[in-house]
């Protein structure tokens, strides 16, 4: 195993609390009040380190790529490998349906992914009445998914892409995404 540690920063720059973070391969952590985490990872893997999204989450952060080091010493304090974690500037917004078993579906997660980071989502929200609205990066394409797992997975029951939005207050609007 080997060590990653680093800091979370909000969207106005300020050190972010209480944020889970996740190694695509393996590794959690939640930082600590100066936005610091330290977690164990397999070595020589590289991986995508992101903050898991909370259900319409205000903040979404920028994942990062990192190949730990191998002999990376295990005490947080000396670990070679850093990563910084940050909020995600420029967003969108995209709107749409999701029909599970021919029946508007309602509790199932929504997840947004940049598509630079298959392992990684940025933002989620939950269907209502079939209904949902989320927040998407600006600027990158994204891929829309319902279902556990990443997008290499095949456990998911509908994805959409959406091509980059510009950043504003408009929401692309999605085709229906169906369930059976």
């Amino acid at each position: 195993m080997a060590c990653v540690r680093g800091t979370v920063y909000d969207q106005f720059g300020a050190a972010a609390s209480d944020v889970h973070v996740v190694g695509a391969r393996g590794g959690n952590a939640v930082t600590e009040s100066d936005g610091s985490f330290c977690m164990q990872v397999p070595k020589w893997q590289p991986s995508s380190v992101y903050a898991l999204p909370s259900v319409d989450g205000e903040v979404g952060y920028e994942p990062v790529r990192v190949r730990p080091a191998p002999g990376s010493a295990a005490s947080c304090g000396s670990c070679p490998n850093v990563v910084e974690l940050r909020a995600i500037t420029g967003t969108a917004c995209a709107t749409g349906a999701l029909w599970l078993d021919g029946e508007p579906a309602d509790g199932q997660r929504v997840e947004a992914f940049d598509a630079r980071f298959p392992s990684a989502p940025v933002f989620a929200t939950v269907v209502e009445d079939g209904d949902y609205s989320l927040t998407i990066p600006a600027g990158t394409p994204v891929t829309l998914r319902v279902g556990a797992g990443d997008l290499h997975d095949d456990n998911e029951c509908a994805s959409a892409p959406i091509p980059s939005q510009p950043v504003g207050d408009g929401c692309v609007q999605m085709d229906p995404m169906v369930c059976n």
